[in-house]
């Protein structure tokens, strides 16, 4: 696990953080100044459980290779300035919980139909127009905001 959170001086992470022997489990970059995700981020992609990168603020995309990680059990991107999310994240088959918050451009979500372990769902303070179809399917969702 590697927590960095409340560094707001934190704003750059090199490609080779991911290193392509990496075992991280939990990476928390909450309230940092992290402006971009580097694609490496690949790397981490049968051991990496837990992603929280809400609340940098210039934080706007997130790389493609994101949906390579298919153990992530939760996945907070909430307080950014995303406009969309990998379409890999639909296919997130672990995932628990999922906060997209607070990322006011954000128009839509990627369907969530292999979600289906997917418990909490929260999308407060978005642009979102169109709500997936797949979102009825999700029999094990017992938390879902999407206030504001």
């Amino acid at each position: 696990s590697l927590s960095a959170r409340n560094n707001p001086k934190l704003v750059t992470i090199t490609p080779g953080f991911f290193g392509p022997t990496t075992d991280l489990r939990d990476l928390d970059l909450t309230n940092c100044g992290v402006e971009a995700l580097p694609s490496s981020v690949s790397n981490a992609r049968n051991t990496l459980g837990s992603l929280k990168l809400g609340g940098n603020k210039a934080l706007k995309n997130l790389p493609q290779s994101l949906g390579e990680l298919t153990m992530l059990r939760i996945l907070d991107v909430s307080d950014n300035q995303l406009r969309e999310l990998p379409a890999g994240v639909s296919d997130f088959t672990q995932l628990l919980e999922l906060d997209v918050s607070d990322n006011e451009d954000l128009a839509q979500l990627p369907d969530l139909t292999k979600a289906q372990n997917l418990v909490i769902l929260k999308a407060a303070n978005t642009n979102l127009k169109v709500f997936p179809d797949s979102i009825e399917s999700l029999f094990n969702l017992r938390d879902l905001d999407l206030t504001g």
